[in-house]
C-alpha cells in the first residue's frame, strides 16, 4: 500500500511573539497551519485566486490576517465598508476555506503560562517558544500523516528573518536525527514517534517561503481563529471543525491533534 501513499505539505505560518512573556496584545504563540495532498495544490490555488478576482484584490497582494482584522495597510480600503460589507469579506473568506481540501493543525502556546512554568526553573536558557511549538507541531503531523497511509510531508514555512528561519531548520533537523528534545517521562503519555519514523516521512529540507506564497497565505487564515479561540466561544472554529477542516475532528489519535498548551487556567 504504501507504494501507492500520497504525498502530503504542511504550510506553517506563526502568529504572536514566540519569547516567554506576560505582556504582549496578543497572550498566546501559534505555530501552524494546514496539511495538503500534494496533487490538491492547483484546485487550492485557483479557489483562491478566484475569490480576490471577485473582491477585486490584485492577486499579488496577500491575504493578510492582521491588515484584514485591523483594516490598515493593503487592507485599509475595508475602513471605507459598511458594516456589513466587511462582515460579508470575511464570510467570504471563511467559506473559501471550507470549499478546500485542506486539515488545520497547530501548536499553541499560552505566553503567559509557559513563562510562569518554565522560566523560574530554566531562566534565560528557557527555549524560545518556536523550538516548543515547532517540534511538536512537527510531530503530531507526522503521525496524522502516517495514520493516512501518507509516504512524505513536504514542510513549508514562513520566513520570519534570519535568526527565526534558523532556528526553524536546526530544530526540524534536530527531530529528524534524534527525535523530540522533552523530558522523555512527561512525553510517554503523548506516544511520541523514534527518530527513524520521523525521518521516514520528514524525508527532505524545510523550504522557507515569503507570504505572497498563496498555501502559505490560507495557513494565515486558519491559524488565527485556532489561535485566539481556546476557551471561547468562537463561532469561526466551530465552522471549520462542524465542516472536518480541523485534524482533532479527522483523526481518533489524540497524539495527534491540536496542542494547546500551558493553558494552567
Amino acid at each position: 500500500m504504501r507504494d501507492n501513499a500520497l504525498n502530503y505539505a504542511l504550510y506553517i505560518d506563526d502568529v504572536g511573539s514566540s519569547m516567554p512573556g506576560t505582556r504582549d496584545d496578543f497572550p498566546n504563540f501559534g505555530l501552524g497551519g494546514i496539511i495538503v495532498n500534494r496533487e490538491d495544490e492547483s484546485s487550492i490555488k485557483n479557489t483562491l485566486r478566484n475569490f480576490k478576482n471577485e473582491w477585486g484584490i490584485p492577486q499579488k497582494i496577500p491575504l493578510h490576517g492582521s491588515e484584514i482584522r485591523t483594516r490598515k495597510e493593503r487592507y485599509h480600503w475595508l475602513a471605507t465598508l459598511q458594516d456589513d460589507e466587511v462582515k460579508k469579506f470575511k464570510i467570504g473568506i471563511l467559506e473559501m476555506v471550507l470549499k478546500m481540501p485542506i486539515v488545520i493543525h497547530a501548536c499553541i502556546i499560552d505566553r503567559e503560562g509557559y513563562y510562569n512554568r518554565y522560566y523560574e526553573k530554566y531562566g534565560r536558557s528557557t527555549w524560545n517558544m518556536r523550538q516548543t511549538a515547532c517540534q511538536i507541531l512537527l510531530e503530531r503531523s507526522v503521525k496524522f500523516v502516517k495514520s493516512r497511509e501518507g509516504k512524505s510531508l513536504t514542510v513549508f514555512f514562513e520566513m520570519c528573518g534570519s535568526t527565526e528561519d534558523q532556528l526553524f531548520k536546526e530544530t526540524y533537523n534536530t527531530l529528524r536525527s534524534t527525535g523530540h528534545q522533552f523530558n522523555s517521562q512527561n512525553a510517554l503519555t503523548h506516544s511520541p514517534l523514534r527518530p527513524n519514523e520521523i525521518s521516514e516521512i520528514l524525508n527532505e529540507s524545510p523550504k522557507g517561503r515569503k507570504k505572497d506564497n498563496e498555501l502559505l497565505q490560507i495557513a494565515d487564515m486558519c491559524l488565527f481563529p485556532v489561535a485566539i479561540a481556546k476557551g471561547k466561544d468562537d463561532s469561526t472554529l466551530k465552522r471549520l471543525n462542524s465542516s472536518g477542516k480541523v485534524v482533532d475532528g479527522i483523526t481518533n489519535d489524540k497524539t495527534s491533534w491540536i496542542k494547546y498548551s500551558c493553558f494552567d487556567t
